[in-house]
C-alpha cells in the first residue's frame, strides 16, 4: 500500500484483483468442460457466471462457488 492511498481504495483495489483471479478461475474450469465435452448448459452458465460479476450482480466467492458446483455435476455425470 502506498502511503497516499486510503485503506479504502487498498480494499477496493484488493477486491478488484480478486475478482480477475476469480473470472482466470472461471476461465479455467470452462476450459475443463470443454475438454469434457457434451456441454448444452454448461459453458453458456458459466459465461453468465462471468458476464454477472462484470456487472457486480454476483459476489467473486458465489460465483466461484457456481461454477465449481457446475463442473462437479459435470463430472458426477460423466
Amino acid at each position: 500500500m502506498h502511503l497516499e492511498e486510503s485503506p479504502k481504495e487498498q480494499f477496493d483495489q484488493d477486491r478488484e484483483a480478486y475478482r480477475h483471479d476469480v473470472e482466470a478461475q472461471i476461465f479455467e474450469i470452462i476450459n475443463q468442460a470443454n475438454i469434457m465435452g457434451a456441454n448444452d448448459t454448461e459453458i453458456p452458465e458459466l459465461r453468465d457466471l462471468i458476464d454477472s460479476l462484470h456487472k457486480n450482480t454476483i459476489t467473486p466467492e458465489k460465483a466461484l462457488a457456481r461454477a465449481q458446483a457446475i463442473l462437479n455435476s459435470k463430472q458426477d455425470y460423466h
